[in-house]
């Protein structure tokens, strides 16, 4: 995103080599905020919730109101189209139910902050309830508002900027417009970035305290009057940074990569939510927080959809990705 709008306003093309130093430079700076300006880190995730609603709100509102001709509903809910290169219609849909459910990853952040949440037995499961609730209503309306106000879609997908979504912004809104509107797009993903490395380094933190990784001793030492986690931020900038060197070869190895962090991330879901309804149904004992009854049919409904994605992904990256690489 902060190439694209560097390319907007200058017409400058990035080369992968330089989105992967933009993408140090985030790691550094998520590292050296989470480190040594936790307070800081404290305020900008108050103002991420508020940036992330209106933010989106503003950019519904200006694409809609600038956009000179709107897709029909026709488009919008039944166009079908295929640019993976991909014969396979079943495969291109579970393709993108894939990127889907990679953007339903990342609300049991709530989950790795309990330790320093107050009233964690309520503030824990409310976080990752509303996170869920919230995230449907403004993404939807996003999704929807964004895909009316495509003019060229062949033009998008195409797009010289690098990013499908900066080309409808510009096809919109003009190069201000777009400029604008993609800087509230890297605020928040700005936000998202700092708070993932603030949950990480806690995850990290508390399997290492159990002795659960490699090291152990070294990644559960805090530091300063705030207990701050240093070397498991530390660790977690670093592998991060691991991660990214495969989008230097290939943009298909690492969507790879990303698609497999999907997988693991629905698989740690699935395993104690198994448990849950199978050998500790019931010797479980709820907190005061729950779904009650309800618990339960959910449980099993999570299990088969997260057993169901789980396959499709595998099937992607295992059998089908390596090809096109």
């Amino acid at each position: 995103m902060i190439s694209s709008c560097v390319s907007i306003g200058t017409g400058w093309e990035p080369t992968s080599g330089i989105i992967l130093v933009i993408y140090f430079t985030l790691l550094l700076i998520h590292g050296v905020l989470n480190v040594y300006a936790i307070k800081i880190v404290n305020i900008f995730n108050t103002v991420s919730v508020w940036w992330h609603i209106f933010g989106t709100i503003i950019i519904i509102i200006t694409v809609v109101s600038t956009t000179k001709t709107r897709q029909p509903a026709s488009f919008v809910f039944t166009h079908y189209a295929n640019y993976t290169g991909w014969e396979n219609a079943g495969y291109t849909f579970l393709l993108g139910l894939l990127m889907s459910q990679f953007t339903m990853t990342g609300y049991d952040a709530s989950a790795h902050m309990t330790e320093e949440t107050k009233k964690a037995e309520i503030g824990g499961p409310v976080g990752i309830v509303m996170s869920i609730v919230v995230s449907f209503v403004v993404g939807w309306a996003f999704l929807i508002g964004i895909t009316f106000c495509i003019q060229d879609y062949d033009g998008v997908i195409g797009s010289k900027t690098g990013v499908a979504l900066a080309q409808i912004f510009l096809d919109s809104a003009g190069n201000t417009g777009a400029i604008l509107l993609l800087i509230i797009i890297i605020g928040a993903q700005f936000f998202c970035g700092m708070a993932s490395v603030t949950a990480n380094s806690r995850m990290v933190y508390a399997f290492s305290r159990d002795n659960a990784l490699p090291y152990s001793n070294l990644w559960h030492q805090t530091s300063g009057e705030s207990g701050i986690p240093r070397n498991a931020i530390y660790l977690c900038i670093v592998l991060s940074g691991i991660l990214g060197l495969p989008s230097l070869g290939s943009s298909t190895a690492f969507t790879a990569v990303t698609s497999i962090a999907t997988i693991g991330l629905s698989i740690s879901y699935g395993i104690p939510i198994f448990f849950r309804i199978t050998t500790s149904r019931n010797t479980f004992e709820q907190g005061p927080f729950n779904l009650g009854r309800a618990s339960l049919v959910i449980g099993w409904v999570a299990c088969i959809w997260i057993t169901f994605i789980t396959y499709s992904s595998y099937y992607q990256v295992v059998a089908l990705l390596p090809r096109k690489i």
